[in-house]
């Protein structure tokens, strides 16, 4: 692959995964990134590097969407009752 090709690629995965850790779905990602899903879906299965960093991003958005909805249950039952 040329160099300007993996260049491309490259920032093509850069900004998809912006995108997805913004919007942690690959479908809205992808649209945002303006990456073809199933181009997505190709890089996860054949490009080791960039499928370790997808998996990095997602499981830093499952964290934080964990933590915050456990931060909201918490708050909700220091909440008084009959509110």
């Amino acid at each position: 692959m040329s160099s300007v090709k993996q260049m491309n690629k490259e920032s093509r995965q850069r900004r998809f995964l912006e995108c997805f850790r913004l919007k942690p779905n690959i479908a809205i990602a992808a649209r945002m990134a303006g990456v073809p899903l199933v181009t997505v879906h190709l890089w996860i299965r054949t490009d080791t590097e960039f499928a370790e960093r997808w998996q990095e991003v997602d499981e830093q958005a499952y964290l934080a969407n964990r933590e915050r909805v456990l931060a909201e249950l918490e708050a909700g039952e220091k909440q008084p009752q009959g509110v």
